[in-house]
């Protein structure tokens, strides 16, 4: 996915207005280095839920996690995101609406990555 799919869909989407993904910009927690990994980040009250299809194994979320904030990228804003969080299926089904709550049951979806906004999109 790092080396094929994910520069595709960033070269594809870019978190431009009419992309329907959303990009995560990182810093690497070894390296230092700016990374952008494209994912599903839905709205919800607290913020933005992300899917973790690949569990928390994943290096992006690593990232996320050891520096303790992010930038999303969504429909071409900007937005800082901090105090990420992983939560299981059952504490984020209240957040989701009807049909997300049908998918991420019926495919076995376990753990998501909740993101705080820090920023003009932040809820009062």
């Amino acid at each position: 996915m790092r080396v094929t799919l994910n520069p595709l869909l960033l070269r594809l989407t870019s978190g431009g207005r009419r992309s329907r993904l959303t990009i995560v910009r990182h810093v690497g927690r070894r390296s230092g280095r700016a990374y952008a990994t494209p994912v599903i980040a839905l709205r919800v009250r607290d913020g933005f839920l992300v899917p973790l299809t690949y569990g928390t194994r994943a290096d992006w979320c690593r990232n996320v996690l050891a520096a303790g904030r992010a930038t999303l990228v969504r429909a071409g804003a900007e937005t800082p995101v901090d105090r990420p969080e992983v939560l299981g299926l059952a504490a984020v089904l209240p957040a989701l609406a009807p049909g997300w709550r049908l998918l991420f049951r019926t495919i076995g979806m376990e753990l998501f990555l909740l993101f705080r906004a820090t920023g003009p999109d932040r809820d009062p």
